[in-house]
């Protein structure tokens, strides 16, 4: 038979060993919900990069077609795509006002003068690896200005992920386009 002594320390051992196995227990399951936590965080991050790069575009989107339509004069008519980095964009308006796209190490900036000084200066923050192209092409009478931009994968396996490419177009005196290269079809390209 068994005396009261033996039986509480036979219980005792168990106790610890319970308690040892709950706590191991409650220390994978913290562990996996911090690598999880980490994850949702920086897919949030990512969610919240993307939404701001959409805007970045729609706004210059929105101000080159502006700027285009008010356009005088526009050069490079009929010559190969230019690295804005190598040479700015220059839009000659007829009130007298110089509108500059160039590349800088923040993004793309917009500069309006006048004849004396600055009037609007505004930045489109892009990723510092961004590749911006501009082109004009002849559209039957009129012509076309294209904007291509080429920016890194924004994506979780962005190693593996191709770049985005997105061309904003417009014709003088035309609504413009925004739309992403695997959307352009070849009859709007």
């Amino acid at each position: 038979m068994w005396n009261k002594r033996d039986m509480l320390s036979q219980r005792a051992g168990k106790s610890l060993v319970e308690i040892l196995v709950v706590i191991f227990l409650i220390t994978s399951i913290l562990g996996m919900l911090t690598v999880w936590l980490r994850t949702l965080y920086h897919e949030e991050r990512q969610t919240r990069r993307q939404a701001e790069l959409c805007q970045t575009i729609q706004r210059l989107s929105f101000d080159f077609r502006r700027d285009l339509h008010r356009a005088a004069y526009v050069p490079l008519d009929g010559q190969d795509t230019v690295d804005l980095s190598e040479q700015p964009l220059l839009l000659d308006q007829n009130n007298e006002q110089i509108v500059e796209y160039r590349l800088a190490k923040e993004g793309i900036v917009r500069e309006v003068r006048g004849r004396e000084q600055a009037v609007d200066h505004e930045l489109y923050r892009l990723a510092s690896s961004a590749e911006v192209q501009w082109s004009v092409l002849p559209h039957g009478a009129g012509r076309i200005v294209q904007l291509m931009l080429t920016l890194p994968a924004s994506g979780l396996a962005a190693v593996n992920e191709e770049p985005d490419v997105w061309h904003i177009e417009s014709a003088l005196g035309r609504e413009s386009s925004v739309l992403p290269s695997s959307v352009v079809s070849d009859s709007e390209e």
